[in-house]
């Protein structure tokens, strides 16, 4: 269900399309390109980083997929604001539709990777790499693609038109709020317990057992506890502001704008700037502790000498 937001306020006219249109340039210019750089960066420097366990670095590159998804999704989103309104035309309603989706996805592939990267380590670190035989890849790969496919599933599901609602402000710029509906605040409710409360929660419960497996394991050095206590760090401050990202903009989506458009616009510029600035701390964080940290992250993950397997 599509509307185009009218001008009912003191604003004129003239300026709303204006204030959409520098909101999208800094936007663009600010969060989201640099976003998706950095996530590439890191992205590539993972996908070619042979030191690191090869299933680590599936994880920790399907995290940075999800983050990269999610700012492409913006680049699109103010790109098309930026062409339709110096051109004068309106934003297509598939189109609003399309990069929605794609945000959805990206936001909840982040956050449900987070906790399979921190499951697969703990495997790495108690039995040894996922992937060195032919049915530990064969389980890390069905796991993986089953986690994608659930994770597309899902989110079209909860996508449906009768669970939200695609607006549009002065026909060019689109944002999502949750339909007034028992299947909407449940589609939502779904969404955000998955994508959001679960995930984290794994995340925490696999990072404070792989501190506690290491703290029991290790043979008189603390090297190996203290790099998975680091790692568990990362984990946390990584979702922590993944989750934040997801619980606002959607618990601000669940305000009805439909007869404010002042309101309709600040708000959405919170929640995209939240959203995109989220994008931020996961590849920073990353590329910090494997590349600050490598030596303790090796001792680790390759889980050499100080592990001991039972």
């Amino acid at each position: 269900m599509d509307f185009n937001m009218t001008n009912d306020s003191n604003v004129s006219n003239g300026s709303l399309p204006m204030a959409l249109l520098i909101y999208s340039w800094i936007s663009l210019t600010v969060l989201t390109i640099p976003a998706a750089l950095i996530n590439l960066v890191a992205l590539i420097y993972f996908s070619f980083n042979q030191k690191l366990s090869k299933a680590v670095r599936i994880s920790l590159c399907n995290v940075l997929i999800g983050c990269l998804t999610v700012a492409a999704s913006g680049i699109m989103s103010n790109l098309s604001v930026l062409i339709n309104g110096y051109k004068g035309l309106g934003t297509s309603a598939i189109f609003c539709h399309f990069y929605t989706l794609m945000y959805l996805i990206g936001q909840g592939s982040r956050l449900s990777f987070m906790p399979m990267l921190a499951i697969t380590v703990y495997v790495l670190v108690r039995y040894g790499e996922p992937t060195k035989t032919r049915k530990r890849r064969t389980i890390f790969f069905i796991a993986t693609g089953t986690l994608w496919i659930f994770l597309v599933l899902l989110t079209t599901l909860s996508f449906s038109p009768e669970a939200v609602i695609i607006s549009k402000i002065q026909d060019l710029l689109c944002f999502v709020e949750v339909s007034r509906t028992p299947l909407g605040y449940i589609s939502a409710g779904i969404y955000l317990s998955v994508f959001g409360i679960f995930s984290y929660i794994l995340t925490v419960v696999v990072g404070v057992t792989g501190v506690c497996f290491v703290k029991h394991s290790t043979v008189r050095d603390t090297r190996a506890l203290k790099a998975t206590a680091k790692f568990t760090f990362f984990l946390l401050i990584g979702n922590t502001v993944g989750l934040l990202g997801q619980l606002v903009p959607v618990l601000l989506g669940a305000i009805d704008l439909k007869e404010d458009i002042e309101k309709a616009i600040t708000t959405e510029f919170a929640s995209t700037s939240i959203i995109f600035m989220s994008l931020y701390p996961t590849p920073i964080l990353i590329l910090v502790y494997f590349k600050a940290f490598g030596r303790f992250g090796k001792v680790v993950l390759r889980c050499k000498r100080l592990c001991i397997y039972q």
